[in-house]
Parts: C-alpha cells; sequence; structure tokens
C-alpha cells in the first residue's frame, strides 16, 4: 500500500505582476471616469479581467504528489498535471527582474513555477522524479 504524500507551494507574486495590476485597476477607472455607454462596457470588462488576474496571483498552487506535479492557476484557472515519469529537467532560472523554477517535460515542453520556496520545490521535484522512474 503507498501512502499519499502531497507537498504544496504557493505562488510568490513579483512586483511586475503588482504593477500589471495597477496598470488593469487604472484603465478600468478610467474607462469609468468617461460615462459613454462603450466605456462603461469596457469598464465592466476590465474589471472582469483584473478580478481574474488578481484571483490567478492570490490563489495560484503547485501541489507534488507520489506520481504528479499539480498546477492550478486559481480558483477560476484551469489546472494542469504533469506525471513525474515525465519530467526531463528542474532548473532554477535568475533573470533581469524575476526568478522561477524551470520544469522541462516530455521532450520541449515547459512550466515555468514562481513559488516562495523554489530550492524545496526542486528537492521534492528531484527525490519524486528519481523514485518514478
Amino acid at each position: 500500500m503507498r501512502i499519499m504524500m502531497i507537498r504544496s507551494f504557493e505562488h510568490r507574486v513579483s512586483l511586475a505582476e503588482i504593477a500589471g495590476v495597477v496598470v488593469l485597476a487604472m484603465v478600468t477607472l478610467w474607462f469609468f471616469w468617461h460615462r459613454t455607454p462603450v466605456s462603461i462596457f469596457a469598464g465592466g470588462a476590465f474589471t472582469i479581467l483584473t478580478v481574474l488576474v488578481i484571483d490567478r496571483l492570490l490563489h495560484t498552487t503547485y501541489a507534488v504528489a507520489n506520481d504528479t506535479l499539480t498546477i492550478k492557476w486559481g480558483r477560476f484557472g484551469r489546472v494542469k498535471e504533469i506525471k513525474l515519469s515525465d519530467i526531463d529537467r528542474v532548473e532554477k532560472v535568475k533573470t533581469l527582474f524575476t526568478h522561477y523554477v524551470l520544469v522541462e517535460y516530455s521532450g520541449r515542453k515547459h512550466a515555468a513555477i514562481s513559488t516562495i520556496n523554489e530550492d524545496s520545490l526542486i528537492k521534492a521535484l528531484n527525490s519524486r522524479t528519481l523514485n518514478s522512474k
């Protein structure tokens, strides 16, 4: 009998993502400021878009179970499941403005994971990937 071990990680919100939400909120406010029917409709659409972006930023989770890596993009977003046996490479990537964990799987597919505890995620993925192969 296998014991199901689930290790979950939260999304790390970067300054660029916060700036994007602020810009969306300012555009929404600008559309509502000009009270024409087209502007009100566009403001409503941008309000929905802003809520979806904020939900994705706050509620994105990554879970490593015994045989899958599950990426859930917010409450309204989709769920992606990657089998640990399909993972080819896991590496930490640093750029000028951000850093994340890059997961290469099934040949040439990639998933960028931006989590608070990157080293623990890499350790969990490497240990379980070795066990699943």
